[in-house]
């Protein structure tokens, strides 16, 4: 019984961080394929906002940035923890006014 309690609190523990750190993946094909790819030899331009796919989408699963000379990076990763593996990675472009523009998408299992 009491192991039984244990189980179910560890259960809920885990759930509870899984969706603080990335939420719940609500990505779909058509989705994805509505983004924009911007041009990467001009930073983005004409690629979807970032802050755009945080207000669709929420907080990723996984973020990190990258400096190299004068160009910033920002990598998001979305990642189901079903049973069916889902994943949808972003690449965005830092601008002059410090928005970010997307210039890769990747996905996998998306339906």
């Amino acid at each position: 019984m009491i192991y039984n309690q244990i189980q179910k609190n560890a259960a809920q523990k885990t759930e509870a961080t899984e969706q603080a750190e990335g939420g719940e993946f609500t990505w779909t094909k058509a989705q994805f394929d509505a983004l924009k790819q911007g041009d990467i030899l001009k930073q983005g331009a004409g690629g979807t906002n970032y802050e755009e796919v945080i207000k669709e989408h929420g907080k990723p699963s996984k973020e990190s940035t990258t400096k190299k000379k004068d160009r910033e990076n920002k990598v998001i990763s979305y990642v189901s923890t079903g049973n069916n593996i889902q994943s949808v990675t972003l690449t965005f472009d830092k601008q002059e006014d410090g928005s970010f523009l997307l210039i890769s998408k990747v996905a996998m299992g998306l339906e």
